[in-house]
């Protein structure tokens, strides 16, 4: 385990694929921060099955994607279960599967988009900066900097 730094601009809490991609994110922009986890290693299952369609854009402007396909492992198939019971399967080699069209999934997809419910959060010292930022290259915003309590919310628009 490696010691903490005496300083850091952002701790990020949780290394699953919303607090990594925000590492990514600070690294590449000099930000210093200390990812911590629960977990002393990566536990051997997924934190993230699929990226839907705003999330894949944003890796894009990132310049990610091309490296995650290049090393990241490609499935024919993804099953979500409940224990021994299968849920849905989503086929990626263009054949659709008998429970590509289960209602709760699309009832669950609806009802987060809707309600405005982003797949990932990141968290910035200057979200007022980072807002001018972003947008001066092009990202659209569904909300602008706004105060909430003791934090400060801007939400991207993802669709």
């Amino acid at each position: 385990m490696s010691a903490l730094p005496a300083t850091t601009d952002v701790v990020i809490v949780g290394a699953g694929p919303t607090g990594l991609a925000l590492a990514c994110v600070l690294a590449a922009e000099g930000v210093s921060f200390v990812l911590v986890d629960q977990l002393a290693e990566g536990a051997n299952t997924s934190r993230a099955g699929w990226c839907t369609a705003g999330p894949s854009r944003f890796l894009e402007e990132l310049e990610v994607t091309d490296r995650l396909r290049a090393e990241g492992h490609v499935v024919p198939r993804f099953t979500l279960r409940d224990r021994d019971h299968m849920l849905v399967t989503i086929r990626f080699d263009g054949t659709r599967s008998a429970t590509a069209d289960f209602p709760p999934a699309k009832t669950y997809q609806k009802a987060l988009f809707e309600a405005g419910v982003p797949l990932m959060a990141f968290a910035v010292p200057d979200v007022q900066g980072e807002y001018k930022r972003l947008t001066k290259r092009g990202v659209v915003f569904k909300r602008g900097p706004t105060k909430v309590g003791q934090t400060t919310l801007a939400v991207l628009n993802d669709t």
